[in-house]
């Protein structure tokens, strides 16, 4: 770990406290000075200037000196980084469990056994899931293999023993039925994945009737049928049905953890099928997401997830006309939760999809073209989205009476310049991805070929089954118009 990027994890607030808290000597001192000059005024860092500015003259016989400092700096930032947590960390889980060592190693075992009982306590009234099953099991580890209790009775080392097993076998079952459905997600085989081919065999560690104790392994269970279509698409929707309206409802016991992976393991396979132009699932994504915003099980800290919120605005505004405006109700009041590093760009963005799917494409035009062409979408993501959604507007224009806009070239060469980002975008992208949306372009070009009188080399059989391909509905569309 180096101890620029560490330091680039203070906040101001975090800096000015960091010194404060911790033993510094006039070194360290000056590092950290050196170092904030640096990053405020000429916004990088210059290793060789800053040997300079902390020791001396000459460079090459402190930078050995120079390393040491920034080790020694590093195990208090760490220290520091590790202190705050503790404190900040809500139940304070561990911060009791290295308080119980702490305590324990001095063979005070009254004051151990009463913090362990304490924290046993508090765990109970938690919502019963992943991470408190296995918070009981290290609890229940650090007091069985506890050295200052060798001489427990063999009925107490018993019950604590299958307490021990219990939770393990809880926690190792839960985390099983998290990773399958990570890999249902990501379009694996869980059964053939590498390393993985005893996985699914950990779930007979635990009974149906131990498992129906616990609701998180009823709605792992769920959502276990729901991606691997056991059932018809009727019969699925009508799960996902039931599983929103107990994600909505004060019957949900399940803690912030493991909500957030289902939320996100249902999400992720209900936009796969909106994707594939499967009927239904597009107004239960919807549904999903209003939810899980309420709920913030989506956020990255305080701030929405962008990503997330952008499909809302994809999938959202695909809904019929009559709920566009509810739609765009919802955005607008939820922009002031983006990272406000991003709020401004993703709002455009969201508005963009709005406009697209009104049909007002010269808004299209005018929010997108200027900010593509000034690279304001730095994301690879969002310059994908951005420049696609961009070609569409411009591919509807085309067909208007009024064609393009003025400050536009004819639609070939936009079609040319959307390759070449493609190509430029070629190692940046994942592969499914890269073939997703050349795959749109190349459907695109042949409507446009066809416009111009060229054989059609696209068939509605490609659209429809092609299992890559985004944009499929307005594509299709697009197809019964030619």
């Amino acid at each position: 770990m180096k101890i620029i990027p560490l330091l680039n994890l203070f906040s101001k607030h975090e800096l000015r406290t960091f010194k404060k808290t911790f033993f510094l000597t006039e070194k360290e001192k000056k590092f950290l000075e050196v170092y904030e000059n640096q990053i405020k005024r000429e916004k990088c860092w210059n290793e060789e200037k800053a040997i300079n500015q902390v020791l001396g003259l000459p460079v090459m016989k402190h930078k050995s000196l120079f390393s040491k400092l920034k080790t020694d700096l590093i195990k208090k930032v760490q220290d520091f980084l590790v202190l705050k947590e503790a404190k900040e960390n809500n139940d304070g889980f561990y911060k009791n469990m290295l308080l119980a060592k702490a305590i324990n190693n001095r063979q005070e075992i009254n004051g151990f056994e009463a913090l362990i009982e304490k924290m046993e306590k508090n765990l109970n009234q938690l919502p019963q899931e992943t991470s408190v099953f296995l918070r009981k099991f290290l609890i229940y580890d650090i007091q069985y293999f506890n050295p200052s209790k060798h001489d427990r009775h063999s009925n107490e080392q018993q019950i604590l023993f299958q307490k021990l097993l219990e939770n393990f076998n809880l926690t190792l079952v839960s985390y099983t039925f998290r990773l399958e459905q990570e890999c249902f997600t990501r379009n694996k085989n869980f059964i053939k994945e590498p390393k993985m081919t005893h996985l699914r065999e950990f779930k007979q560690h635990i009974s149906p009737t131990e498992a129906k104790r616990y609701q998180v392994f009823k709605i792992f269970d769920k959502i276990d049928q729901v991606q691997k279509k056991q059932h018809p698409d009727y019969k699925t929707l009508s799960i996902v049905d039931q599983l929103i309206e107990l994600m909505s409802s004060e019957k949900w016991a399940i803690g912030l953890e493991d909500s957030k992976h289902l939320a996100h393991n249902l999400i992720n396979f209900l936009l796969v099928n909106v994707r594939e132009g499967k009927k239904g699932y597009r107004e239960k994504v919807v549904q999903l997401y209003k939810v899980v915003f309420d709920k913030r099980w989506l956020s990255k800290g305080k701030y929405l997830n962008t990503v997330h919120f952008l499909n809302f605005a994809m999938i959202a505004g695909g809904l019929p006309k009559e709920n566009l405006q509810g739609v765009k109700q919802f955005i607008d009041a939820n922009i002031v939760n983006l990272n406000p590093k991003n709020k401004e760009k993703t709002g455009i963005l969201a508005q963009a999809f709005l406009d697209f799917y009104q049909k007002d494409y010269s808004a299209v035009h005018k929010k997108l073209h200027l900010r593509i062409k000034n690279k304001v979408f730095i994301a690879i993501d969002d310059a994908v989205k951005a420049r696609t959604l961009l070609i569409r507007a411009h591919y509807e224009m085309e067909l208007t009476e009024k064609g393009l806009p003025i400050e536009v070239d004819d639609f070939t060469a936009l079609l040319g310049k959307y390759r070449v980002f493609l190509q430029d975008q070629k190692d940046k992208l994942d592969k499914e991805s890269y073939e997703g949306i050349n795959n749109f372009f190349k459907v695109l070009k042949a409507f446009y070929d066809n416009k111009q009188f060229k054989p059609l080399r696209i068939t509605r059989e490609y659209l429809e089954n092609e299992p890559n391909l985004p944009c499929r509905a307005w594509l299709i569309t697009k197809y019964n118009e030619l």
